[in-house]
C-alpha cells in the first residue's frame, strides 16, 4: 500500500503507472531501463490494475517526455535508499565479497557474476553495465589465481618446482614426456617412474604445507593437471606452471 500511495502522487495516470513501472524494474532486475516500455507487458497491465487503471497503454505517453523516467528513477533511489554502483564504499565492499569468494571456491565467471548480482540487489545498489560487472569479475578471479600460484611457488620453493617442470621435457629416445608416461599408469616403466617419484618425495613434494590454500583450490587445481597435456602445461605461465605440478 505505501508504494501505491507513493505512485498515485504523480500527475496523470500515465506517470503514476510509469512511477509503478520504474519502482518494479529497480527491485526485480537490480536497475532502471533506458525504455520503461521494455518491461513486459504483462507486468505493465498487473500495475495498472493495482493502481485501478482500466487501460494500462497510458503508459506510451510515460515516454514522450523523457526527463520524466530520469526524474522519477532519482526520487526513487532517495526514498527507497538506492546507490549508484560507483559509490566507493560499496563498491569496495563488493570486491571484498568477490574476493573471498574467488580465493576460498573453485567457482567460475559465471557463477560469479550472478552471485554478484545478488548481491547489489540485496543491498540496494544499482546494477552497473554487464560489461563493467564481468571486468569487476575478471579481475578479481585473476587477483586470487595469482595469490594461489604465488602461495604455492613460496611454499614448495626452487628446486622442487625446477623437478616438477623437468617431467614435462622429452628425454633423449623417448616420444613421451616423464608427466605423460606418469598418467599412463603401470608398465615397464613403473620402476623407473617410481624411482623419478621416490626423488620428487624426497624432495618434499608430499610435504609442502598448503594448509592455508582452501581445499577446494587445491581440487580444482589438481583436476586442472591431471587432465591437461604435457604441451598444454609446458604453455601456462611460470608460476601457474609450477603451481599447477605441485597441486596435482
Amino acid at each position: 500500500m505505501a508504494d501505491l500511495s507513493v505512485a498515485g502522487r504523480r500527475r496523470g495516470m500515465h506517470n503514476r503507472l510509469g512511477f509503478a513501472v520504474q519502482l518494479a524494474t529497480v527491485r526485480v532486475v537490480g536497475r532502471f531501463l533506458t525504455d520503461p516500455l521494455d518491461v513486459p507487458w504483462p507486468v505493465v497491465e498487473s500495475l495498472a490494475g493495482q493502481l485501478g487503471m482500466a487501460d494500462a497503454s497510458v503508459l506510451k505517453l510515460y515516454a514522450q517526455r523523457g526527463q520524466t523516467g530520469y526524474e522519477h528513477a532519482a526520487e526513487i533511489s532517495a526514498v527507497y535508499g538506492y546507490v549508484d554502483f560507483a559509490d566507493p564504499a560499496r563498491h569496495e565492499e563488493l570486491k571484498l565479497f568477490l574476493s573471498a569468494r574467488a580465493w576460498t571456491s573453485a567457482e567460475g565467471p559465471v557463477r560469479l557474476f550472478e552471485r554478484a548480482a545478488v548481491w547489489l540487489r540485496e543491498r540496494k545498489v544499482l546494477l552497473p553495465g554487464v560489461s563493467t560487472l564481468t571486468r569487476l569479475v575478471s579481475e578479481v578471479r585473476a587477483g586470487a589465481n595469482d595469490r594461489l600460484y604465488a602461495v604455492l611457488i613460496d611454499a614448495a620453493g626452487p628446486s622442487l618446482i625446477q623437478e616438477l617442470e623437468g617431467l614435462l621435457r622429452v628425454a633423449d629416445g623417448s616420444r613421451l614426456t616423464a608427466w605423460e608416461r606418469l598418467r599412463t599408469g603401470p608398465s615397464r616403466e613403473l620402476l623407473r617412474q617410481l624411482d623419478r617419484l621416490a626423488r620428487l618425495r624426497a624432495l618434499g613434494a608430499g610435504t609442502v604445507d598448503v594448509e592455508t590454500i582452501p581445499a577446494g583450490r587445491m581440487n580444482a587445481l589438481a583436476r586442472y593437471g591431471l587432465a591437461g597435456k604435457a604441451s598444454a602445461l609446458q604453455g601456462l605461465s611460470g608460476q601457474r606452471r609450477g603451481a599447477t605440478l605441485l597441486g596435482v
